[in-house]
């Protein structure tokens, strides 16, 4: 039993299970990524689309990648919205429109109306360099649909170059709380 790959298994197990849970905040692993989450946080956004015919509205997450864009999944995204409204935390609201769908990798850009009375400031967030992301590393998939309680799910990158050599495979959960959400280094770079 002293060198058995179960009790392994089963520490590790333990220790992803207790990483997540909310009494444990104090655990490395919870606190990196609360604080990967922080460095992104302010580029997470809400998105509501409204199908034509006054349909329900769906919602999901994105990422404000610039003062005036916003890429989410097109996946979630109606074909021809009648209206999506982004929002932010703090409660900033501002509509927006498709501007490009790439079906191939399943994203969509959004252009953010009446852009030039939002803070240009604001950080952004960064890439990580397509070199640095290996198999084994944590990551934090995040989602913002009640954007001032963003969702937070840990795992791993469990390989590179999928879809066509164009997606990174993960093991933290996706959800419909992060669908069109980021994935996150522990240095909260996207």
């Amino acid at each position: 039993m002293k060198n058995s790959p179960w009790l392994a298994a089963l520490f590790t197990f333990s220790s992803i299970v207790s990483a997540a849970d909310p009494v444990n905040n104090d655990l490395p692993v919870g606190s990196i990524g609360r604080s990967a989450l922080e460095r992104v946080r302010p580029a997470l956004v809400r998105i509501e689309t409204t199908s034509a015919g006054g349909g329900n509205a769906h919602t999901h997450s994105g990422l404000r990648i610039n003062a005036e864009e916003v890429i989410t999944t097109s996946w979630g995204l109606d074909p021809d919205p009648t209206a999506i409204l982004i929002e932010w935390e703090g409660g900033t609201r501002r509509s927006a429109t498709i501007v490009g769908r790439d079906f191939r990798r399943g994203i969509a850009l959004l252009k953010l109306s009446d852009a030039s009375t939002l803070d240009k400031a604001q950080p952004f967030p960064v890439a990580v360099p397509k070199q640095e992301i290996r198999v084994g590393q944590w990551a934090w998939s995040a989602g913002s649909i009640w954007p001032d309680a963003p969702s937070l799910s840990m795992g791993m990158v469990s390989a590179t170059g999928r879809v066509w050599g164009e997606a990174i495979q993960t093991d933290a959960k996706v959800s419909p709380v992060n669908y069109g959400g980021p994935l996150i280094d522990r240095q909260g770079r996207v």
